[in-house]
């Protein structure tokens, strides 16, 4: 007696791959999730970094011995004024540079607590800060994923 097979349809096959299908677009869309959150994140950590260099390129500036009124926006005071940027303390590949100079249109901004304090440029002339405008200029190296900017 022979048995006779009733013609497959093939339909497990089909649900298999279907299946395999849907696990493989769900691995890629969180494979590319993870890949552009640890961007977002280098991107933040580098953000970071460069404001703190820049912070302490003003705080720099701020704590210089010649700070003075001779440096104007046509002569400002340059650091470096030659060779490499210093770099930043604590993050060594981390550099910073900045120009600074007094702006004596800006005329100065009152103390607090002495006569004319917040009326404005109208102050008692003794009791004055100058302004200094202060542009820093930052470089941080690398990023969160250990690689070179704009790569």
């Amino acid at each position: 007696m022979t048995a006779t097979r009733a013609p497959e349809s093939g339909a497990a096959l089909v649900m298999g791959i279907l299946l395999l299908l849907t696990l493989t677009i769900l691995a890629v869309s969180g494979l590319a999730a993870a890949v552009l959150e640890l961007r977002m994140a280098g991107n933040v950590q580098y953000q970071e970094r460069a404001f703190q260099a820049a912070e302490y390129a003003i705080e720099r500036a701020l704590a210089s011995p010649d700070l003075g009124t001779n440096y104007t926006y046509s002569s400002p005071k340059v650091v470096p004024a030659s060779g490499s940027p210093p770099s930043v303390p604590g993050s060594p590949p981390d550099t910073y540079a900045y120009r600074m100079y007094y702006d004596a249109a800006l005329g100065g901004t009152p103390l607090p607590g002495h006569a004319g304090a917040g009326s404005g440029l109208e102050a008692d002339p003794l009791h004055r800060c100058p302004d200094y405008p202060i542009e820093p200029e930052v470089t941080p190296q690398g990023n969160a994923e250990g690689e070179p900017r704009g790569s």
